[in-house]
């Protein structure tokens, strides 16, 4: 069961918060920056274009400047996965622990096992 929660946790924050609401809230993904980005500063970027009259897209980079030479590398799909990751484990501790929490709950009202008195 602690497997399942665990494998359940990292895809709802990789997926869900990672991905998802990290498109939408970039700031939230500032989390990984220094796992993504120990050797640099980390650079974000909004770029926003219109393809369609009417409509508009926003693309949200993330990328290491190191400080020497300025060059900039990528890091835009590692932010999300380690961010996504980090987020999947405060998913994981509270789902583990509720489940831990609620079991004598549920144990007792749901008892197993034969019921004194109970037909056999």
């Amino acid at each position: 069961m602690l497997l399942c929660f665990l494998g359940l946790g990292i895809f709802l924050g990789i997926f869900g918060i990672g991905v998802g609401v990290g498109s939408e809230v970039p700031s939230i993904l500032k989390i990984a920056g220094p796992v993504v980005c120990s050797d640099g500063q980390l650079v974000t970027g909004i770029e926003t274009y219109s393809w369609r009259p009417g409509e508009q897209v926003d693309n949200i980079n993330a990328a290491c400047m190191n400080g020497v030479t300025g060059e900039l590398r990528d890091v835009t799909n590692q932010m999300m996965l380690v961010a996504g990751s980090m987020y999947g484990l405060i998913i994981f501790i509270l789902l583990y622990g509720s489940w831990v929490l609620w079991a004598p709950l549920r144990r007792r009202r749901f008892p197993s096992g034969p019921q004194k008195g109970a037909a056999t």
